[in-house]
């Protein structure tokens, strides 16, 4: 099982993605690649979000992706972020659908508490129990890209848990 989690984002001209798969016994993923995506500002939103489907999609066919893990975003006051940020899973729900494989839904709290044990826990932390989990040194990654990777590694214990109700 190949899984592409990703942490989603357009205000800032980027977002962050990784893909983990199933290890060994030893390991129970490994990590494979991740990375930053950045868009031109001066791009409108509607080619940001034709910008993004298609590096996703490709990110889909070249590491032959099973699963995508998406995070949940709760907006407070934010409305104008927050239907930019929801027509953005619309295009990810689509790519999913698309190449058939199951889209996850995973909220903020449930990441960082399945990741570090804390649903309040930092940016930090989250880092650090998601280089402990898949054995390397992401020192040099972005917080994005060490987000992604965790909403990766939530994808399957979430899958689970909305099948056994």
């Amino acid at each position: 099982m190949i899984i592409l989690g990703i942490d989603p984002g357009t205000s800032k001209d980027n977002f962050g993605w990784g893909i983990i798969t199933e290890g060994t016994k030893k390991k129970k993923y490994e990590y494979v690649d991740s990375g930053i995506y950045r868009l031109s500002p001066k791009l409108s939103f509607a080619y940001k979000l034709l910008s993004i489907a298609e590096h996703v999609s490709s990110l889909i066919e070249d590491y032959k992706v099973n699963m995508m893990s998406v995070e949940s975003f709760f907006a407070f006051g934010r409305t104008k972020g927050a239907s930019r940020i929801h027509e953005l899973r619309g295009v990810l729900e689509y790519l999913s659908a698309y190449y058939g494989i199951p889209f996850i839904d995973v909220a903020p709290k449930t990441v960082k508490l399945l990741t570090c044990g804390d649903g309040n826990g930092s940016k930090k932390k989250v880092a650090t129990a998601v280089t402990k989990k898949l054995g390397v040194d992401l020192k040099s990654k972005t917080s994005h890209e060490t987000d992604a990777l965790a909403i990766a590694l939530c994808a399957t214990t979430v899958q689970l848990r909305k099948k056994n109700g």
